[in-house]
């Protein structure tokens, strides 16, 4: 059985949206790639990021774009993931999920979250 999960992203301040994650959302898994990837980023970098987060159009529907797990930051990055399935809603109001992450590209900030619980709070 996998280990379920979000990532999502904080557009500007306050709009969340999330992809459903179904594998190796701990945080040594999915969580470990995350900040991986964001300590890589340069200045620009998180502002091409910022941008490109917010130009992706959230589906109600599956697509073939490579959206699950750490691979999809790249491809957001590279501009070739344009779409995400919408799973906020799951994230809203099931507990569904083991791990969410949320990254803030603007705030420079990333969201774990264990269940229903933000850490660090």
């Amino acid at each position: 059985m996998g280990t379920r999960g979000f990532l999502g992203f904080i557009i500007h301040s306050s709009q969340r949206h999330a992809a459903y994650n179904h594998f190796d959302s701990y945080f040594t898994g999915l969580g470990k790639k995350i900040v991986e990837f964001i300590l890589c980023l340069t200045t620009e970098e998180y502002d091409i990021m910022a941008r490109l987060a917010s130009e992706i159009k959230y589906e109600s529907t599956p697509s073939l774009d490579p959206q699950e797990r750490a691979p999809a930051l790249r491809a957001v990055r590279s501009g070739v993931l344009q779409h995400m399935v919408e799973s906020i809603g799951f994230f809203e109001v099931d507990t569904i999920c083991q791990w969410s992450y949320f990254i803030d590209f603007e705030g420079r900030k990333l969201e774990t979250w264990d269940g229903r619980h933000l850490m660090g709070d």
